[in-house]
């Protein structure tokens, strides 16, 4: 288990969870500025950002999506990404805004490169983008500099986004009409940013040739009976935590598919490339090494045998 001190810093841990309560509701999003202890962050993003795509692999691994690099299903795979998703200090903070009864709907950590952009939306909706009315927050932590592609909240908007009756929003009209409230959240290393469900938001396109963003994210809802698959390691599991499991959605029906959706048509140029050649190399390989293996065993066998 991960030492509980390594992950969050005195400020996110020591950070009145009412007070965070009051954050989400006022103004629909709390920040919290050095929440992730350096080493703990810089090793995570180590440990899952430098493994190759999972591609007909018996485990877990990373997927991409076009400029972006996802690796949904960590928790099945990281003891750390595992410790950090279900952190008390974590689930006291969601328990103060949505209430005794949340569950985790998803999780991933991502990285996002050149040319990605995220327009305005919200996250109380359904995979096909039906708007839910359920509580909940997501919660975004950057694990390297942010000062591209970062998040971006339309400050106050939980409070009224839901009469509207719909969860996406062109940046145009954004722009149009509420361009003065708009919070570029650019921040250092380790910061946390726990926003309401119900909130505008939008990453910012990144510009930046070489950038990548690397960040987690997950989202909490009051929601019990949907989230998206949860694949995870059981050796990581406290059976005596109730909240725990029941956070996890263990017994609880899921029924949304995993984001994002993925496979050969999701792949970059170079990723096809990569594919290609490796393709190409082994069937050579296979069909050179075929006739000379078959050899060196027959005259292995008349040696033996004769």
């Amino acid at each position: 288990m991960t030492p509980t001190g390594t992950i969050f810093t005195s400020e996110f841990v020591d950070a009145d969870p009412e007070q965070v309560h009051h954050a989400l509701a006022a103004r629909g999003f709390w920040i919290c500025d050095g929440a992730l202890d350096p080493a703990f962050a810089e090793s995570l993003d180590e440990e899952l950002g430098e493994r190759p795509l999972a591609l007909n692999v018996n485990d877990v691994g990373p997927v991409r999506y076009h400029h972006q690099t996802y690796f949904t299903h960590a928790l099945a795979s990281s003891r750390r990404f595992f410790d950090l998703v279900t952190h008390p200090s974590l689930r006291a903070k969601c328990r103060a805004h949505l209430g005794d009864q949340f569950r985790l709907k998803c999780q991933r950590y991502y990285q996002s490169g050149l040319h990605h952009e995220l327009t305005w939306h919200t996250d109380d909706k359904s995979p096909l983008g039906e708007r839910t009315g359920v509580a909940g927050v997501g919660v975004v932590m950057y694990l390297r500099d942010t000062y591209e592609g970062e998040l971006q909240v339309l400050d106050g908007s939980n409070q009224w986004s839901g009469s509207l009756g719909r969860t996406e929003f062109t940046d145009e009209e954004v722009l149009a009409k509420y361009g003065e409230k708009i919070v570029t959240i650019s921040r250092p290393a380790g910061t946390v940013i726990i926003f309401d469900s119900r909130i505008l938001h939008r990453t910012r396109p990144i510009r930046r040739r070489g950038f990548i963003r690397k960040s987690v994210f997950l989202q909490v809802d009051a929601d019990m009976a949907h989230s998206e698959k949860i694949i995870l390691d059981a050796q990581y599991l406290e059976p005596s935590d109730e909240e725990l499991l029941r956070y996890l959605g263990v017994g609880l029906p899921s029924g949304y598919p995993a984001m994002p959706p993925s496979g050969l048509a999701t792949l970059n140029n170079s990723d096809l490339r990569k594919v290609i050649f490796q393709s190409v190399k082994t069937l050579a390989l296979r069909n050179l090494a075929g006739p000379v293996y078959r050899a060196a065993r027959a005259v292995w066998r008349r040696a033996r045998f004769s």
